[in-house]
């Protein structure tokens, strides 16, 4: 079975005829990044949901219980959230990197499943070629960094802030999931 693994892999992130690929707009980056980062219930949502969960896992602790604690938790998921999708999208538009999930256009369990893990490392140029993801990989980073520098003292920048970016690495995949499996596309 994994001697299979590359294999299925390559069949989930085929490249598609060049025909049916478009590159984003100007405008079209700068309504996909206010519409998903800003201005959206599903962005809200998701910054409930982690500060949720950090809430209940009390992490950080010195933040403490109740309303406040939420508080703290709930504006450090929700900052998170910008600065890795502000990273993200300055750094696609600036290396021409499309910043959107692409549903696979493959068919099989096992084929989707590969294609929305590898598309949280890969993602197309303007011209639709296939390219590593430098800007969705250093926007998680970004985010991880970042969110030491509003937690208490004793976390470190170097291991834990790498720490949060992989971890953040990890949601996106399962967020690729839930967009390839469960959530229909936008027509």
């Amino acid at each position: 079975m994994f001697a299979a693994a590359p294999a299925l892999l390559a069949q989930g992130t085929a490249n598609p005829p060049a025909v049916s690929y478009q590159p984003m707009t100007t405008e079209e980056r700068i309504e996909f990044f206010v519409e998903g980062s800003l201005a959206s219930p599903q962005a809200l949502f998701r910054s409930a949901l982690a500060g949720s969960f950090a809430h209940l896992n009390d992490t950080p602790p010195e933040w403490g219980q109740g309303a406040d604690g939420y508080g703290r938790r709930y504006a450090s998921s929700f900052s998170t959230l910008l600065i890795r999708d502000g990273v993200e999208s300055a750094g696609a538009a600036l290396l021409k990197q499309d910043p959107r999930y692409e549903r696979c256009r493959c068919s099989g369990f096992f084929p989707r499943f590969g294609h929305a893990v590898a598309a949280r490392f890969v993602t197309r140029n303007n011209k639709g070629k296939k390219r590593f993801a430098f800007a969705r990989v250093g926007g998680q980073y970004a985010a991880g960094f970042a969110t030491v520098a509003w937690y208490p003292e004793r976390y470190n920048y170097g291991s834990d802030g790498l720490r949060f970016g992989t971890r953040l690495l990890g949601f996106g995949t399962i967020t690729n999931l839930v967009q390839e499996f469960v959530v229909e596309p936008r027509r």
